[in-house]
């Protein structure tokens, strides 16, 4: 069962591909972990990963946008 509200933020329910991931080292291979995803602020890491989405969307899979 999921938490109430978990459904509407579930990949398929939008038109949008998923935001890049990270994980631990802060830099691996010369990539570098946003420093948003660093500051424990839950808006701003919302934001975030909203704008990655649409952008790996309009980049791999333009017609999802329209």
């Amino acid at each position: 069962m999921l938490p109430a509200g978990a459904a509407e933020a579930e990949s398929f329910s939008v038109p949008l591909l998923d935001h890049p991931h990270y994980t631990r080292p802060r830099v691996w291979r010369g990539r570098e972990v946003p420093e948003v995803l660093l500051g424990g602020d839950h808006a701003k890491v919302a934001a975030w990963r909203a704008k990655a989405a649409r952008a790996a969307t309009k980049k791999k899979r333009p017609d999802l946008l329209q």
